[in-house]
């Protein structure tokens, strides 16, 4: 990782085990890198001494789309945290500076996703610097999907103030080189699946039963939150294009819409679609997740801009066929090239096409067969970060 030495030179270790700090969001937030946070910390607990350090406030209502940031289920994904961090308070900021350094960790790693924690993460990443702890950053975006003037300046300086950077794509990583040539100490570790919603799968035309899907009619999944740079209007087109050649689907749209759902629900409606799409505009709890992904015949991210999407390493512990813009389908590892569509984004003719030939290919039987030495894992992510660390030691 190219750790200063300085910074080696007091990796702290429990006996055997390195004392890893986890700073970022878990339980009662909701979402992708909340489950992320929550994965990485269960792995890195089999092989370290892992403290978490999250949010008691993340964003302040304001400043949030969605209907709220905390996670409905009844069947959460947990994990032992220190509360310390309210976004808005700087105090808590070095409180939970100084509640690090006394931990004396080998490492403190970040979950970088917006430039809205900057002023908090910098002024942690200051009180660990004057105690030379390592510093690793998880770069989920370099820059925000719908970037503001401000964003590149508070990024650079975000990175500029870290001892290495793990990034989730190749993709990223270009993306990142391009936008910080000067960096050395960036590395690449494909995003693991979200295989612990896929439990006991419920039988496909079951599913599609209690979803009111027809169970003779192959259902297309769009799923996470509803975002403008997500495509979800070339999809509606992609699908209206399938129906005109004949082809009997259904989609399903399961995820809350940030913004105004009649954009959406009327253009569902001009295309003539209203009964062939099944809308279900809320935060899907865990309980539930499975119940989609089970009826789904396949997954689609037909994504405008950004090179990850936390729904489809979800299809992915499902052994889905996905089709994805490709941004989204070039930072996708662990899945056969035979179940793996990559479309222009934008496209909603290449898109209908990919649908088409995945739908007709039959591939969700197969095995997954990772293109590789290893398939990416939590215990892998793990692994690596360790090493990373342990080898600056």
């Amino acid at each position: 990782m190219a750790f200063p030495k300085e910074a080696a030179e007091v990796c702290h270790t429990m006996g055997n085990r390195l004392k890893a700090a986890l700073i970022g969001p878990v339980f009662p937030y909701r979402g992708g890198i909340a489950h992320f946070t929550t994965c990485l910390a269960r792995a890195l607990g089999d092989s370290a001494s892992c403290e978490v350090i999250s949010f008691r406030r993340l964003y302040p209502r304001q400043l949030y789309p969605g209907a709220s940031d905390h996670d409905p289920s009844r069947q959460s994904l947990r994990v032992e945290a220190e509360y310390k961090l309210d976004s808005l308070n700087p105090l808590s900021w070095l409180a939970a500076g100084q509640r690090i350094s006394r931990m004396k960790p080998g490492i403190a790693i970040f979950q970088w996703w917006t430039t809205f924690l900057a002023p908090c993460y910098l002024t942690i990443m200051r009180t660990l610097r004057h105690h030379r702890i390592q510093i690793l950053l998880i770069v989920h975006n370099v820059l925000p999907h719908e970037a503001r003037f401000f964003d590149p300046w508070l990024t650079r300086a975000v990175f500029s103030s870290v001892d290495g950077l793990i990034l989730l794509s190749e993709r990223e990583r270009v993306r990142l080189m391009n936008f910080v040539p000067s960096l050395q100490n960036a590395h690449v570790y494909p995003h693991p699946p979200y295989d612990m919603f896929a439990g006991e799968r419920i039988p496909r035309e079951h599913a599609k039963k209690r979803l009111g899907v027809p169970p003779d009619r192959p259902l297309v999944l769009f799923f996470g939150f509803v975002r403008p740079y997500k495509g979800v209007p070339t999809l509606i087109e992609g699908v209206e294009l399938l129906m005109k050649r004949g082809l009997a689907l259904h989609l399903a749209i399961a995820g809350e819409i940030w913004g105004d759902c009649s954009d959406i629900e009327r253009l569902i409606e001009e295309k003539g679609l209203r009964g062939d799409v099944l809308v279900e505009n809320r935060y899907i709890p865990n309980e539930e997740v499975n119940l989609y992904f089970s009826a789904a015949d396949v997954f689609v991210a037909p994504y405008l801009q950004g090179t990850q999407s936390g729904a489809a390493n979800i299809a992915l512990g499902y052994d889905l066929p996905i089709v994805a813009s490709t941004q989204i389908a070039n930072g996708l590892t662990g899945i056969d090239s035979d179940r793996l569509w990559s479309v222009t984004p934008g496209d909603a003719h290449a898109l209908a096409e990919a649908i088409e030939e995945s739908l007709q290919a039959n591939t969700r039987a197969r095995a997954a067969r990772f293109q590789g030495e290893k398939p990416p894992s939590w215990e892998g992510l793990a692994e690596f970060i360790l090493s990373l660390a342990r080898n600056d030691s």
